[in-house]
């Protein structure tokens, strides 16, 4: 079932000749898989609230998490995804737990909101560059929340590529952020053979700039909800890392990948890898 939003409270994928129930939270009352799901928006999961009672204070919505009706349950996740950092954790429980599938996704759905707004920190775009600048330093922590395992993957080639994988070091599920590409999260290190920093192609160079000067339409909107269970290793980019540097000559070049995570309150980093580029 896919999740989408909209400013209506649903609409079909595919329009039968015959109307089909609807739940408020845009989910159908019986299972059907030719229909889209249109998560409401937060005005209209507040007007479906206020139909059942449920007010916009924050105690009221996470007692609607626990209520019988799932539909009730999905609408309460929508409203709470609007309100900050201090409802992540409850929100994820509730996901975690929940049995209904569909209002499973609308809080999915819910979580990629919520996470898409706190992992953009300002403080490392701090004039709208999409890309986080290369080259930064990863002051890693002697027990680390996240570790983040890159390797080579392929045959040596002129456009060499890095599997990223990340791992849950805590007992507790994580709720991650997914991107398009790692740039948008990270800061790659990528230096040649003699050491010095391999340079950026002009094509990719716009993504590091002021979003004033970039010259380009581009948006943060891919930023998702990624789960990271506890103790478990979740593939998150193929990344062609020669597409975005300067690899061409052959030899083995140093990668790294570093990361700060204000709203998890923790550094990432990679492991430093030799990428063998060949012809």
């Amino acid at each position: 079932m896919d999740i989408h939003t909209t400013a209506a409270v649903l609409v079909l994928a595919m329009a039968p000749m015959l109307a089909i129930a609807q739940r408020l939270d845009g989910c159908p009352t019986t299972k059907n898989p030719v229909q889209a799901v249109y998560v409401p928006t937060a005005e209209a999961a507040d007007r479906a609230l206020a139909s059942f009672g449920i007010g916009a204070a924050r105690a009221e919505l996470l007692g609607a998490m626990d209520n019988p009706r799932a539909e009730v349950r999905s609408l309460a996740g929508i409203q709470l995804a609007e309100r900050g950092s201090a409802d992540l954790a409850p929100l994820l429980r509730s996901w975690a737990g929940e049995q209904d599938e569909c209002t499973k996704g609308v809080m999915r759905h819910a979580l990629s909101v919520l996470v898409s707004r706190l992992s953009f920190d300002p403080a490392q775009h701090p004039e709208g560059q999409i890309w986080i600048a290369p080259f930064q330093q990863c002051a890693s922590r002697p027990q680390p929340l996240i570790t983040l395992k890159i390797e080579q993957v392929g045959r040596p080639s002129a456009v060499p590529t890095i599997q990223i994988t990340a791992r849950n070091e805590s007992v507790e599920t994580i709720a991650f952020a997914g991107a398009a590409s790692p740039e948008e999260l990270f800061s790659p290190t990528v230096l040649d053979p003699s050491g010095a920093p391999v340079a950026v192609p002009d094509g990719v160079a716009p993504m590091y700039r002021p979003l004033a000067q970039a010259g380009i339409a581009v948006t943060t909107h891919g930023r998702h909800f990624v789960p990271l269970p506890p103790h478990r290793d979740v593939q998150l980019w193929t990344w062609s890392v020669g597409e975005y540097f300067e690899m061409s000559e052959p030899g083995t070049c140093r990668v790294s990948l570093a990361a700060r995570f204000p709203y998890l309150a923790t550094t990432v980093c990679s492991n430093t890898l030799n990428v063998e580029v060949g012809n």
